[in-house]
């Protein structure tokens, strides 16, 4: 019996072969990166990144994932650690307006004081 493998390099035997009921699927490294880059594409992959995080880390996600994949958990942590960061920022900014408020008015009364006396 011939390899399948070695009849697809064949021509000859190519020719023979009944057609696939299938989808015929090119061979070759630049099919094989082709065809991941449209299932990537399909899945939402390709707006993904690799990133390096500590295995030590990928550990704890998984054990705290439960049904979700990790991946996924670590990507929720990342988004409510930047609407944190978000809230900080906004705090910061409205107390410091709120500070900046009270030492105006302590100096206004301080200055009041002086000239009723």
């Amino acid at each position: 019996m011939k390899r399948i493998d070695k009849d697809l390099d064949d021509p000859e035997a190519l020719e023979k072969m009944p057609p696939s009921e299938g989808k015929i699927l090119s061979r070759g490294l630049a099919a094989r990166k082709a065809r991941h880059r449209e299932l990537a594409k399909a899945r939402g992959w390709d707006k993904r990144k690799s990133v390096g995080i500590e295995e030590e880390l990928i550990e704890q996600f998984k054990e705290l994932s439960g049904e979700k994949h990790h991946s996924d958990l670590i990507n929720e942590a990342l988004r409510d650690w930047l609407a944190v960061q978000g809230v900080k920022e906004l705090l910061r900014e409205e107390l410091g307006g709120l500070v900046g408020e009270a030492v105006e008015t302590i100096k206004e009364a301080g200055q009041a004081i002086r000239d009723a006396t």
